[in-house]
């Protein structure tokens, strides 16, 4: 072939090559652009997902739980990240986790020519609620009212803990706020005054909620119904009502079983009981009809011992022991004091001794009613008190309990009450289930001296209120290791004058619901006052949980209140109180964070 030839052939092959190299250049430029474009829409989308998973997250912790409303919240943003599509939202069973996918449509500009199909970005992302910790020695939960007041001349300190208010912390006076780790609001600081805030962790007017640690780990107690009269009314033959001892000259006297009646006064005399001699009520039913009752009175110096069986008294004066007497005993029975019969237990008599079983007592005027400088001790069982006085201790008397398990019931305005010197004594391991019901309460006045046996004391139940009330006066002390104080709708805890606490809360589980560690729980219905008023000063380990009552703190309260946790729907301190509160953990406490998690 010759050589023109060639070359014009070669140069025609070259032009091909070329022009097909030229469109496949151009195929891919405008394939570059649309991938391009295509990735940078991912990593927009990608944003709008974070963005709605983040305040679907961040509403749920608000409280919002409205799925439309979430996913209304949802669409929100990512249109506000640019994008026309409707975002899917997943959660997790405990709406802990939430899980957010966006699919958008991106517009094609050269790849459309040769692609017909969807040209779309997708983008998923989960956000959490992780709690984050927070030491709280004292929080307030109210978050739209009352949290933490402090006026006057007081002080809360805080160590190895922090302070926090779902609400304000308002200051005046010269009052100040100091903890070792943060003191925190939610709606920020109003202070005034000389007032101080300072936390050595910082302090934070506008920090985050702190939700109730407790509300979902604590139940209040089903409070049981009070009892009805559980003695059986059982007499016998009737009986004669006579003075004793008779001159019999025997060793032991003993007063027969049976029904004995009598015209609203004594029927039983027992007096001059000679040391070496005993009287005795023979084991059996004793009933004791129109207001008929006994009087063990002066000169008795050997025992008067009744020993055990079922003993009605119907009205009247029902057992009254005065004078010396060294040895009175109720050994173990039934023993019912009906219509404002009672135990009437006076002089400087040390030695009386009721033996436990069963004492009912009911109507206006009953109860057991020591005074003077004799002591009364108690045996296992149960005590009931409806209506009447309960059992008032007075004068220098004194309430020593035996080792065992105790049950008290009270309603209708039955107190346990203390006063002047009386004082209560333990004489080995006591356990003691307290109930007070409709306007009953436990009084402590005076400048008496209480160590509470270890129990539970329920005050009222559950509605309607109860009115009833632990009430602590003077200068009175009272406290008890394993003590649990549960107060009903209605009822409070007040102190005044220079009265105290010391307090140790339960370690293990004391019903089904209840959290360990916890010494006063007011049931979330309560929203009554609890107050500490007067020169009160208290020393207690445990948690203090009132989840819808205010505590009040005023007069001249000080020392180291408490080692543990106090969390109350609001407080409020006066005076010259000094709060003095070391943290001890018994529940976690925490700050929920919305974190991305994918």
């Amino acid at each position: 072939m010759p050589t023109t030839c060639q070359h014009t052939a070669h140069r025609g092959q070259i032009l091909v090559i070329f022009a097909a190299a030229t469109v496949l250049l151009i195929a891919f430029l405008a394939a570059a652009v649309d991938v391009g474009y295509l990735l940078s829409q991912r990593r927009g989308v990608q944003n709008a997902a974070d963005a709605a998973a983040l305040a679907v997250a961040h509403a749920v912790h608000s409280g919002v739980t409205n799925t439309a409303t979430l996913e209304q919240i949802a669409a929100y943003y990512v249109e506000e990240n640019g994008y026309d599509a409707t975002p899917e939202i997943t959660f997790s069973p405990d709406m802990k986790q939430v899980r957010v996918t966006v699919n958008a449509e991106v517009p094609k500009f050269f790849v459309g020519l040769v692609y017909p199909g969807d040209w779309k970005v997708g983008a998923r992302a989960a956000a959490s609620l992780e709690p984050v910790p927070f030491d709280a020695a004292l929080l307030a939960l109210n978050p739209s009212s009352g949290g933490i007041k402090t006026s006057g001349n007081t002080g809360i300190e805080v160590t190895g803990g922090s302070v926090m208010s779902n609400y304000t912390i308002e200051t005046s006076g010269s009052t100040s706020i100091i903890a070792d780790q943060q003191v925190n609001a939610n709606d920020g600081f109003r202070e005034s005054g000389a007032s101080r805030i300072e936390g050595g962790m910082g302090t934070n007017p506008y920090a985050p909620e702190v939700p109730d640690p407790l509300k979902d780990k604590i139940q209040p107690p089903t409070m049981p119904p009070f009892p009805n009269n559980p003695v059986p009314n059982v007499g016998g033959s009737p009986q004669q009502c006579m003075e004793y001892p008779q001159p019999w000259g025997v060793n032991i006297y003993t007063v027969p079983a049976g029904t004995y009646s009598g015209g609203g006064g004594n029927c039983l005399t027992i007096q001059n009981v000679q040391s070496g001699n005993t009287l005795e009520f023979a084991h059996g039913n004793y009933r004791f009809n129109n207001g008929a009752g006994i009087s063990i009175g002066g000169g008795n110096n050997g025992p008067i011992v009744l020993r055990g069986g079922n003993y009605t008294f119907n009205g009247g004066p029902g057992i009254s022991v005065g004078g010396s007497t060294p040895d009175f005993r109720m050994e173990r029975g039934n023993y019912a004091f009906l219509n404002g019969a009672r135990l009437s237990i006076g002089g400087s008599a040390n030695g009386n001794v009721l033996g436990g079983g069963t004492f009912y007592f009911s109507g206006a005027g009953s109860g057991i009613l020591p005074g003077g400088s004799n002591s009364v001790t108690l045996n296992p069982g149960t005590y009931i008190f409806d209506g009447g006085h309960g059992m008032v201790f007075s004068g220098s008397s004194h309430l020593t309990f035996n080792p065992g398990h105790y049950e008290f019931w009270f309603r209708n305005g039955a107190n346990l009450s203390f006063s002047g010197s009386s004082t209560i004594r333990l004489n080995g391991d006591v356990y003691v289930k307290m109930y007070f019901y409709d306007g009953s309460s436990l009084l402590t006045s005076g400048s008496t001296h209480f160590n509470l046996p270890s129990g539970e004391y329920y005050f009222g139940g559950n509605p309607p209120r109860d009115t009833c009330k632990l009430e602590n006066s003077g200068s009175t002390w009272i406290g008890g290791r394993n003590i649990f104080l549960f107060f009903g709708p209605g009822c409070y805890l007040h102190t005044s004058g220079s009265a105290a606490f010391a307090f140790t809360a339960p370690t293990t589980s004391i019903y089904p619901g209840y959290h360990p560690g916890v010494f006063m729980y007011a049931h979330p219905d309560n929203t009554e006052t609890f107050q500490w008023n007067g020169t009160t000063s208290m020393l207690s380990e445990g948690t203090v949980y009132l989840p819808s009552a205010k505590l009040t703190m005023g007069g001249a309260s000080n020392g180291k209140v408490l080692r543990g946790q106090i969390i109350v729907n609001s407080m409020q301190t006066g005076g010259s109180t000094r709060l003095g509160l070391e943290y001890q953990q018994y529940v976690d406490t925490s700050i929920p964070a919305v974190f991305l998690i994918e």
